[in-house]
C-alpha cells in the first residue's frame, strides 16, 4: 500500500508533525475549554475551584517560560531540541 514511501522513512514522524499542527491549532481555545470543565471536575474529585485553577495557571506558566527555549531549538537546528532541558 504504501509502496512509494522510502525504506528510511520513517511514517512516525508524519503523526507527529501531524499532532503538532493539531496541538498549535487547538491551542487559543484551551482556556476557554477549560472553563467549561471546572465545576463537574471540583465535583467528581472533590477539588476546589480554586486549586484547579492554580494547577492550570502553573501549566500556563511553566509552558510560557519554556516557550522562549523551544524557539531558539527549533531556529538553531544544530543544537537540536534536547538542548532544552539542558538549559
Amino acid at each position: 500500500m504504501f509502496r512509494f514511501l522510502n525504506a528510511r522513512f520513517y511514517y512516525g514522524w508524519v503523526i507527529v508533525a501531524v499532532a503538532g499542527l493539531i496541538n498549535v491549532a487547538s491551542s487559543p481555545l484551551n482556556t476557554a475549554v477549560f472553563s467549561f470543565f471546572v465545576d463537574p471536575m471540583s465535583d467528581d474529585l472533590g477539588w476546589t475551584r480554586g486549586a484547579l485553577s492554580l494547577g492550570f495557571s502553573v501549566r500556563l506558566i511553566v509552558g510560557g517560560s519554556r516557550a522562549r527555549c523551544l524557539a531558539r531549538c527549533s531556529i538553531d537546528s544544530g543544537r537540536g531540541c534536547w538542548a532544552c532541558s539542558r538549559a
